[in-house]
């Protein structure tokens, strides 16, 4: 929780203010007749008493009572203008928070966002300010003119009565012990407050935007009642609150009346002793009750003041962030790229002395097609972050044509970047609105040809509204297939010279994967592809593919070289190969040879094999989708044809299957209960083996047994440093 104290608020006022200070001071001007109204009032009241009264002097009279009506106009009508200063002047402040911690985090890198949460830095840049602005538009002035009256009061005390004034300025010290005494209850609740609410905020949010998942597991009435807890948490603090916030007053109250009986009292006997006039008693009783008065309301304001520390708390930790990738003081446009991109000795740690990129040596000609490949966590996708800086590397360089990138603007950079991402982002609006995300000034024939280019405009045209078509937010309107066309033609709106591919079409179906790669196919040409990709197959015409493995590039060339060569690459084709699939998933098939590379079938003959084969069933499941559930009993035995899946236990993600994973075994032989959850995290096809067959096969095949055997003890051996498998 941020660290709640009015001290920080008070110590950045000077700051927020400066800029609005013409309204400040206005605000300040606003205040006078409301001073004037309570420090002027208990004179006039003398002058009445004493000398217009007692004198029977009606023109005194008269002149008192006009001075008392005009003040009375004056503070009244001059209400709505103090307040609509106040508001003027707080809202102008908290625009320029607001815009300056969401320009800021624009500028921080990716690596900020994977370390925050996302939802609370959005309450921030949007909400964070209001604190500060209810802190500015009734707190600070209200406060300013407490004090006013309280300072000016005590001088006019002293010209009424020095004796009663002194007593009076000795005692009010008084009024607010009892709120600072109960301060630090004040802060311990805040904070507590504070807490349940991140906690109910952040449960809300990640319960609502992982429904599937919710379901899946039957986690509904586990987080309702945590949701309860917590709602109810947060109302027993802020009750709590208000409890303190209450005594604070009280004690004020309490503390006040004490001071203004003993001037009561006091002035009774010097006016009963004819040392004081009646109406000079009445004139000081008056202005000491609208000075203890505003001692009293002095203990309102510390809380909102405390609220608006924190939240300047909050947006300081933000902007003292600096941002990990920045323009150079001196840094220039990027030209057009007219040789290679070049990789030399690049490293790269997320954490320190955690390196997921070792030494990485590349080199990307102009105009021609480059891939990164690897398993989930080789560091593929770290490639592409240095080369579009996202983020720096820990040592070597990335150089255009031979100069660092840290020589160049990072927006120019962007201009000539296109990328296409496996999900992509959509937004609430129309389909143009969307497309026009890659350049907001384009207009309607060049967001309609970028359509046209990503093989999106025939769709397009069919819809009742055509390009004014509505989406909703995260696009669930349009198909996967659909969706990763939207942002082909975002990326080709900019007509960039380079095309980044980051696993784009990972997450579809086949038939939505074939019609996409088509249209990558078509618009790559006559540009430099660089792409990041699990799939194999996706690359085979690529001119150059690095084969990454642990953060480092392990092998280097064609898909026939690499091949040939028998290495890292040649397995990971041989994972994913073997497998046939059709239009309709149901007419799939796992081709007999691809099952030699499970362990179990490795020592099987190629006729059982077969056989084998085609007890296999293929199947599709979307995202989100679970394959198998922690604790139900194991009926499959699974091998991942495409797509990516996430083990999970407890709830909690610790591995991660792509193409060619098997899986679900082990659980199979022993006859127990799943270990762990498989949860689709694209769209995945799988094939799979019944328990029954799964059983037959055991009981038939001896070497079958006694490889599970050997599987099962390699995979206890590692269960207690990795215990993942289902």
């Amino acid at each position: 929780p941020p660290a709640w104290g009015m001290r920080s608020f008070l110590r950045a006022l000077p700051g927020l203010l400066w800029p609005h200070m013409g309204w400040f001071l206005l605000s300040l001007l606003a205040l006078a007749p409301g001073v004037l109204m309570a420090t002027g009032m208990p004179l006039l009241l003398r002058a009445l008493v004493d000398r217009a009264l007692a004198a029977g002097n009606p023109v005194i009279a008269t002149y008192a009572l006009v001075v008392i009506a005009t003040l009375a106009l004056l503070d009244v009508g001059t209400g709505p203008v103090q307040r609509w200063l106040a508001s003027r002047l707080a809202t102008a402040v908290g625009t320029d928070l607001r815009i300056r911690v969401f320009d800021h985090l624009e500028k921080l890198s990716v690596g900020y966002y994977e370390r925050k949460q996302p939802r609370l830095l959005a309450d921030l840049a949007t909400g964070g300010a209001g604190g500060v602005e209810s802190a500015l538009e009734d707190a600070l002035l209200r406060a300013i003119k407490q004090i006013a009256i309280i300072g000016f009061g005590l001088f006019l005390l002293f010209t009424i009565e020095p004796r009663l004034a002194l007593a009076c300025a000795l005692l009010l010290p008084v009024v607010p012990v009892g709120s600072r005494l109960l301060s630090g209850s004040y802060d311990r609740a805040q904070a507590e407050r504070w807490r349940y609410m991140e906690k109910q905020i952040m449960l809300a949010d990640q319960s609502l935007a992982a429904q599937p998942v919710v379901k899946a597991f039957g986690l509904e009435e586990e987080h309702a009642a945590l949701f309860r807890r917590l709602t109810k948490d947060t109302a027993r603090g802020t009750r709590r609150i208000a409890w303190v916030e209450g005594a604070m007053n009280a004690a004020a109250t309490g503390a006040g009346y004490l001071v203004l009986a003993a001037a009561m009292g006091t002035g009774t006997v010097l006016v009963l002793a004819h040392s004081l006039t009646l109406g000079s008693m009445l004139a000081f009783v008056n202005l000491a009750f609208s000075v203890i008065r505003s001692a009293q309301g002095l203990s309102t304001v510390v809380a909102p003041m405390k609220n608006a520390g924190g939240a300047l708390q909050g947006i300081n930790d933000v902007l003292d962030t600096r941002p990990g990738v920045s323009d150079a003081v001196d840094a220039v446009e990027l030209p057009p790229l007219r040789k290679e991109i070049r990789m030399e000795g690049v490293y790269f740690a997320y954490r320190a002395g955690d390196y997921v990129l070792k030494g990485i040596d590349a080199v990307i000609p102009v105009g021609a097609r480059v891939a990164f490949v690897g398993a989930s966590g080789s560091g593929k996708s770290t490639v592409v972050k240095m080369l579009m800086r996202m983020d720096d590397p820990a040592a070597g360089r990335v150089d255009f044509d031979g100069v660092s990138l840290r020589r160049y603007t990072l927006g120019s950079l962007r201009h000539r970047l296109g990328i296409v991402l496996q999900d992509t982002l959509v937004i609430a609006g129309t389909i143009a609105d969307n497309i026009r995300i890659g350049r907001p000034d384009a207009s309607d024939a060049e967001v309609r040809m970028a359509a046209s280019a990503a093989g999106l405009d025939a769709q397009v045209s069919l819809l009742p509204d055509g390009y004014a078509t509505r989406l909703t937010e995260g696009g669930h309107n349009l198909s996967g297939g659909q969706r990763q066309r939207l942002g082909i033609a975002r990326a080709l709106l900019r007509n960039p010279e380079i095309l980044v591919l980051d696993e784009a079409t990972s997450a579809l179906d086949p038939i939505s994967e074939h019609a996409v790669t088509e249209a990558l196919d078509n618009v790559s040409r006559g540009r430099t592809v660089i792409s990041v990709t699990h799939r194999l197959a996706q690359v085979v015409h690529y001119d150059r593919i690095y084969v990454l493995d642990s953060g480092r590039i392990v092998e280097e060339g064609t898909h026939p070289d690499l091949l040939a060569a028998g290495g890292h690459y040649a397995q990971l084709w041989a994972k994913q190969s073997g497998f046939t699939v059709t239009a309709d998933i149901s007419g799939s098939r796992i081709e007999p040879r691809r099952l030699r590379m499970v362990p179990i079938f490795a020592g099987i003959s190629p006729g059982t094999l077969a056989g084998i084969a085609r007890s296999f069933q293929v199947a599709g499941a979307e995202a989100g989708a679970v394959l198998i559930t922690e604790g139900d009993p194991a009926d499959r035995f699974f091998i991942l044809v495409r797509g990516r899946v996430e083990i999970l236990k407890g709830g909690h993600a610790v591995a991660t299957l792509s193409d060619g994973d098997h899986f679900g075994e082990i659980a199979l032989l022993d006859n127990t209960l799943r270990t762990a959850t498989v949860r689709a995290a694209t769209h995945c096809i799988y094939a799979t083996l019944q328990r029954a067959d799964f059983e037959n096969l055991v009981r038939r095949l001896p070497v079958v047994r006694e490889a599970l055997r050997r599987v099962q003890a390699e995979r206890a051996a590692a269960e207690a440093q990795n215990p993942v498998h289902a």
